[in-house]
């Protein structure tokens, strides 16, 4: 169990200001069913804190290796300070996917500290985990190893090597790069050339951003959801109006949120609303094959709740608090975590102060 994560609120006392924003929380989203225990005062130190123990309580979390990956992934962004010791136990998991995890956080975050941790896990039994090892490493200042990706695009058999290898070379954000993910986009499967578009597009090349706009139009249903996502990632503002197309006809809701999210990174509140509104989602089709029920209320909750993060909007904060506290399924409790983070993140007193505790932050100048 992931008990600080799953355990009940601890608010502190109200303000005037937090009632405000509750009370406009609900004037925007009426439809989405405001509750009047929604009415409480939040206090945002306290759910920082909530949020912050659940992530850290997710890195623990002994019964999924992907709740453990997960969260790592959404501590990185959100607070990596905080998670710095978490992703260095986190190299010697024996989870192949957690251990990836840690590294490319490591890596993210530039720890200097993690380096011959680093080293070590170039190694690695697992490909994958070596070449999360080789971005840290050249993030680090360590270049010597990065060739080995091209490898590992472009040869290795196992599909995932490959993907990875695409994800890390767009990460790394060396233009160069270009010309062998194109060799990429011929890859017998699928999700490699995707991955491979994407991280072009990343990289600015005019082709790859042509190609997601295509897919954003075109594409069957994930491929769509994916495009709009990568959409964000780029950070091209180009996109936004591609992206108000599929918010506002979007061939699913799971289509809607995705470009939600999107328009949130490139700083456009557009789908708030609408996000707010699939957080309490609990109408699935029934009969779906291969897609069942409870799959789909987690999937649309927890894209919710990072649209919601990417939107930014302190109104949404009520809904993601109730996700929080949710005990249904842990993925869509840090889901809605790194959201807070990210929503609090933005605003007063910690917003320039990512990596320490609220309490602290609040108490810096």
């Amino acid at each position: 169990m992931l008990n600080r994560m799953c355990g009940p609120a601890q608010i502190g006392g109200s303000s005037f200001v937090a009632v405000v924003r509750i009370l406009a929380l609900c004037a925007v989203a009426s439809a989405a069913g405001c509750q009047n225990s929604t009415l409480r005062p939040i206090n945002e130190l306290d759910l920082r804190d909530e949020a912050l123990s659940g992530l850290k309580a997710g890195i623990r979390y002994d019964a999924s290796p992907l709740i453990r990956a997960q969260a790592i992934e959404a501590l990185s962004t959100t607070a990596p300070n905080q998670g710095r010791r978490y992703f260095r136990e986190a190299l010697r998991d024996p989870s192949p996917a957690v251990r990836f995890a840690a590294a490319m956080a490591l890596g993210t975050m530039e720890d200097a500290g993690s380096t011959d941790l680093l080293r070590a896990r170039l190694n690695d039994e697992d490909l994958n985990v070596q070449a999360a090892a080789i971005f840290a490493l050249h993030r680090l200042g360590e270049q010597s190893h990065t060739s080995m990706l091209s490898d590992r695009l472009l040869r290795d058999p196992n599909v995932e090597v490959r993907r990875n290898a695409a994800l890390i070379l767009g990460q790394l954000g060396e233009p160069g790069s270009i010309r062998l993910l194109r060799h990429a986009t011929r890859d017998k499967d699928e999700s490699v050339v995707l991955q491979a578009h994407e991280a072009m597009a990343m990289l600015g090349d005019a082709k790859a951003l042509q190609q997601l706009a295509l897919q954003a139009y075109d594409g069957a249903g994930h491929r769509q959801a994916l495009a709009l996502l990568s959409m964000g990632r780029t950070g091209d503002v180009r996109f936004v109006e591609v992206l108000r197309f599929r918010l506002r006809e979007g061939p699913h809701l799971e289509t809607k949120l995705a470009a939600a999210r999107a328009l949130g990174e490139l700083g456009y509140p557009d789908g708030l609303e609408v996000a707010i509104d699939a957080a309490d989602f609990d109408k699935p089709e029934r009969g779906v094959p291969g897609d069942a029920p409870a799959n789909q209320v987690r999937r649309v909750r927890t894209m919710s709740a990072l649209a919601l993060g990417a939107i930014g909007d302190t109104r949404a904060l009520p809904a993601l608090k109730k996700r929080l506290e949710d005990q249904s399924d842990p993925r869509v409790q840090l889901a809605a975590a790194k959201s807070i983070l990210e929503i609090l993140n933005r605003d007063q007193p910690w917003k320039h102060s990512a990596g320490s505790s609220a309490r602290t932050a609040s108490s810096n100048p």
